[in-house]
């Protein structure tokens, strides 16, 4: 998300004064920061989490805790952030399988009947009609997490 936007949530979470959980979640989730925090995003709610801790804003013990957590994190790059995506349960990885296990599906089945009929032949055939099977549902589970860990926000 845009600094913009993570700074309209902030003032809207201090308007009363006290910060709850629930409008800490919501600066440090999807609408608020965001799954790829940047330096300025994360400045910015350490200004908030100082201004806690001065007391000129009033927070809940868990709330506090929430925002400190985001405000303290280890600082990740793009890359460092695009390869967790890539290699973690996340919606991209898994809409990228989907194809790519179709596409070595499709040229193991592609192998084996070039094969099949060698001696040897079915054998090996299945082998390399799984490997490229579970080689394709890799590469599209891996680009599918890179497109998404880039345009994570």
């Amino acid at each position: 998300m845009s600094i913009e936007a993570l700074n309209q949530v902030i003032t809207t979470a201090r308007a009363d004064g006290m910060i709850t959980l629930e409008e800490a979640r919501n600066i440090t989730g999807p609408k608020g920061a965001g799954d790829f925090v940047d330096t300025f995003e994360r400045k910015a709610v350490a200004d908030l989490v100082t201004n806690i801790k001065s007391g000129s804003v009033q927070a809940e013990p868990r709330a506090a805790y929430h925002l400190e957590k985001l405000a303290t994190a280890e600082p990740k790059s793009r890359g460092q952030h695009i390869f967790e995506t890539i290699f973690g349960l996340k919606l991209g990885s898994m809409l990228g399988a989907v194809p790519g296990l179709a596409a070595g599906g499709a040229a193991g089945m592609f192998v084996f009947v070039s094969f099949a009929a060698q001696p040897l032949g079915p054998a090996l055939a299945i082998l390399a009609m799984l490997g490229l099977t579970v080689l394709g549902g890799l590469a599209g589970a891996s680009a599918g997490g890179a497109i998404q860990g880039a345009l994570d926000d």
